[in-house]
């Protein structure tokens, strides 16, 4: 549970909203929601985006509070998306204490970590930026904790220890706290897409906090010994199976297997595991399952989960079923004082496809409730019910939960043949909610000579995603071939399989040069042009100069004349290209008076006309050049 002494705020978005807050700081192209698809606790997190990154832009909530010299405030924070950060300096901050101090994830050294930044009195750096090493991973979630203590000292702690602080005498500002906010403040390269933070348990104080307790485990299996924990009593009608095996586990190497063979019967059928709990009138039950071979047709159900109580004559306080038809779905099946209730989701059911279903059972006489989860979303939910006191006729009630049973734990008579695999099973007095992705690491690495796209650094990746890299050759070199985990490929680009964590190291080696020799004319007359060799450099002609193999777009200027051409440059051969410019038409008093004095002249002295055509024509050559 949260400590409790004192708290000045705290909201875990449980409302579906932020009413609770005074502000929300949203630039353009940030987005805030409080989202149901994948809390961190309870029903709802609050839910920060951005659609295109850039300096200082929000995606915020905002609490005013009265000044506070000593201020602790802890939230958890989950990055779903963003990460690594482009450029060194680039930051997502996650609390802010304004003008004070704020968490931040930011990249220094080339390496994503959370940051404790200080707002610096003395002006230089703006910033006292201290790094904690701490390397955040996408999908996990943390509890962070910052603490402001004026004229004493500024702190960071993820979860639960204390990783960074800044003393007053190396530049804190001398203010109090009275404004705090929670998100995703923005300060990163602008065009970076892809931004998510997942905020939720939020709380202020005046002393502190840390992480919220977990909830109390009464019983797990992932069935990983390879065999049904002694806890565990099987019940199977006649032809149906249980076992463990490791066919297709969701998490690690084995997973019990319910089989119902879909004989012919006027009896449905069962092939489930049930176990003890103590009497819980708060009841939390998460387990993974799959469903193979087949779906129940129009008028069948099957029934994966059922919680019920010793007190109610075997009757369920609630079971989760598959309805079938068309597209069979999944529904929650609940009591009370009125009776049964089957409240069908919209929430279809595919073969061979793990779900991770949450089923919450709370007794109580009028404070009852129910909850139930598919894949971290809340799909149904009522409260305010009495599923507690005594009923005289079926569906009985009166206690609490006290046995949860898993598997096939009836599938209407007539149903085809089916199994149901369950793994990573819970009870608990609280939300456990989906296991945190499974997420590796690539390091990818260059030699001198090239470079590579993603750039060289350390990313992280969900299981089974398939990242490219691109190999790309600086001048003068050439791809030779990747090391990934000490193995060489020559494929360019490469793709790897994130199954586990991977190095991947590019290797450049110069290239076999080639020759370009370049010359410039204007008419016959070798002149000097400047010629732009795109990706190379500028040179005046005549030039000679070695370049890699490949094509090179040329571009000469002369006399405001431009000119572009595009040469192959082969290994060991030598590329000749020669730019003609063309002189410009004479202009001034010999380009006007030229043909009428020549004419004049032929007409008076035929025999000069020859020697003044000469003449001018000498003049011409002299004047252009």
């Amino acid at each position: 549970m949260v400590n409790l002494l004192p708290i000045v705020f705290e909201d875990g978005f449980e409302t579906g909203d932020t009413t609770k807050w005074d502000a929300v700081v949203v630039t353009s192209g940030e987005h805030v929601t409080v989202d149901s698809v994948s809390p961190i606790h309870g029903a709802y997190s609050l839910l920060s985006t951005s659609e295109n990154a850039g300096p200082d832009e929000y995606a915020m909530v905002k609490k005013i509070v009265s000044p506070m010299n000593v201020c602790y405030a802890r939230g958890y924070f989950r990055v779903n998306g963003g990460l690594p950060l482009p450029n060194e300096g680039d930051r997502i901050n996650l609390i802010i204490f304004y003008w004070c101090s704020n968490v931040a994830i930011g990249k220094s050294g080339g390496v994503d970590q959370f940051q404790l930044r200080v707002s610096n009195v003395t002006g230089t750096p703006t910033w006292i930026v201290k790094n904690t090493g701490i390397k955040p991973e996408i999908g996990r979630t943390y509890c962070v904790e910052l603490v402001w203590r004026r004229g004493d000292r500024t702190e960071l702690y993820i979860d639960g220890q204390k990783v960074a602080e800044c003393l007053a005498a190396e530049g804190m500002r001398d203010r109090a706290v009275d404004d705090v906010r929670f998100g995703m403040g923005i300060t990163v390269t602008p065009g970076h897409t892809g931004l998510s933070v997942s905020t939720d348990s939020c709380a202020i104080s005046d002393t502190y906090i840390g992480p919220i307790s977990p909830p109390t485990i009464y019983f797990e299996d992932d069935f990983e010994t390879g065999a049904f924990k002694p806890e565990w009593s099987l019940t199977k009608t006649e032809g149906e199976t249980a076992s463990v095996t490791s066919i297709a586990p969701f998490k690690g190497r084995f997973h019990a297997d319910f089989e119902c063979d879909g004989l012919p019967g006027t009896a449905g059928e069962m092939s489930y595991a049930q176990v003890s709990v103590p009497s819980l009138t708060d009841c939390y039950v998460r387990q993974y399952i799959l469903f193979t071979k087949a779906l129940p047709p129009s008028g069948k159900s099957y029934v994966p989960l059922n919680l019920r109580s010793a007190l109610a004559s075997g009757y369920a306080l609630a079971y989760v079923y598959v309805s079938g038809g068309a597209t069979p779905k999944f529904g929650l099946y609940w009591v009370d004082q009125a009776g049964a209730h089957y409240s069908l989701t919209d929430v279809p059911v595919q073969l061979n496809r793990w779900y991770c279903i949450e089923v919450h059972v709370k007794v109580g006489a009028g404070d009852g409730a129910y909850e139930f989860w598919i894949d971290g979303t809340k799909v149904f939910s009522i409260e305010g019910v009495d599923n507690l006191t005594a009923r005289t006729e079926p569906p009985y009630l009166g206690g609490p939960v006290n046995y949860v049973q898993t598997g096939e734990r009836w599938a209407s008579a007539g149903s085809p043949a089916h199994g149901v695999y369950v793994d990573e099973f819970v009870v608990a007095d609280g939300y456990i909610g989906p296991l945190p992705a499974v997420t590796y690491t690539l390091t990818v690495a260059t030699t001198t000579g090239g470079d590579t796209n993603p750039k060289p650094g350390v990313y992280t990746f969900s299981e089974g995603t398939s990242v490219t890299v691109t190999a790309v050759p600086a001048a003068g070199f050439v791809f030779s071939h990747w090391v990934l985990d000490g193995a060489t490929r020559t494929e360019n680009p490469i793709t790897v399989l994130m199954d586990k964590d991977h190095t991947l190291t590019a290797y450049f080696t110069a290239a076999a040069l080639g020759t370009l020799e370049c010359h410039a004319f204007m008419d016959e007359v070798e002149v000097s042009a400047s010629v732009k060799v795109e990706g190379v450099g500028t040179y005046t002609t005549p030039f000679t100069v070695q370049l890699a193999p490949g094509d090179y777009k040329l571009t000469a200027t002369y006399a405001g004349q431009t000119l572009e051409k595009t040469v192959t440059i082969v290994a060991g051969e030598t590329a000749t290209v020669e730019f003609r410019f063309v002189k410009a038409p004479l202009v001034g008093p010999l380009g006007i008076w030229t043909f009428p004095v020549v004419t004049w002249i032929g007409t008076l002295f035929p025999r000069v006309a020859e020697s003044a055509r000469t003449i001018i024509e000498d003049i011409k050559k002299r004047w252009r050049r």
